[in-house]
């Protein structure tokens, strides 16, 4: 009975030692410092098209914050070109942001500005050579 009690005991503290080890290793693996995203504002895992590619109109949540960060993650082997418009009076879009992502890589452009929480947006993707457009896209706000 003593070494039944014994082995139980053992067990008991070798699964409780299993669990804080693990527990631990996801807390060290939390960057505190990186800004967090309130409100996705487009996310879209299968870009396609050819030469071009046009998201749909999104609009930016008032309160949440005046940083729009744009990712896209290119799967094919031709560089692309992000830009991210803002539409402003009488439904004119001005390009707020741009940048390029090379082929078989991931890229992310930042927007700031006073006003980004109180605007309606859409992206545009573009081949550098007209090639077959392929990737994820995703547009998040923060503060």
């Amino acid at each position: 009975m003593k070494k039944r009690n014994i082995a139980l005991f053992i067990v008991l503290v070798l699964t409780l030692s299993i669990g804080i080890s693990v527990h631990a290793i996801s807390l060290n693996a939390i960057d505190y410092n990186a800004p967090v995203p309130r409100t996705v504002l487009y996310d879209n895992d299968n870009v396609g098209g050819n030469a071009s590619y046009d998201s749909t109109e999104f609009t930016a949540t008032k309160g949440s914050g005046d940083t729009i960060r744009v990712w896209y993650d290119n799967k094919e082997k031709s560089s692309v070109t992000v830009t991210l418009y803002q539409y402003g009076w009488f439904g004119h879009k001005n390009a707020v942001l741009k940048f390029d992502v090379d082929g078989k890589s991931v890229n992310q452009g930042i927007y700031e500005a006073s006003n980004a929480d109180s605007g309606k947006y859409d992206i545009n993707i573009t081949a550098s050579n007209g090639d077959i457009i392929n990737g994820y896209l995703r547009a998040n706000q923060s503060s």
